[in-house]
């Protein structure tokens, strides 16, 4: 009878700037249900903390013709704020 196989080594979990490593008996599901989780949390808690920062500036891909334009856009915001010179 085939079953699940089992994550016996470390599991990294990444969460802000640390990484937690986790030793158990549990399924590659498993495994890979709670890395997923543990990575759609983390990109939530970015989108909060930038929404809060002022100083971000969305940019909508669809507003620009090309990348070299999003380019040149995000060169000109950055000298407009004094972040380069």
């Amino acid at each position: 009878m085939l079953t699940s196989p089992t994550v016996k080594d470390a599991i990294v979990i990444f969460e802000n700037n640390k990484i937690d490593l986790v030793i158990s008996d549990i399924t590659l599901e498993d495994a890979i249900y709670l890395i997923k989780k543990g990575s759609r949390n983390y990109a939530k808690r970015q989108l909060t903390w930038f929404r809060k920062d002022k100083r971000t500036i969305w940019i909508n891909k669809d507003d620009f013709n090309s990348d070299n334009e999003i380019l040149d856009f995000m060169i000109d915001s950055i000298k407009e704020n004094s972040i380069i010179k």
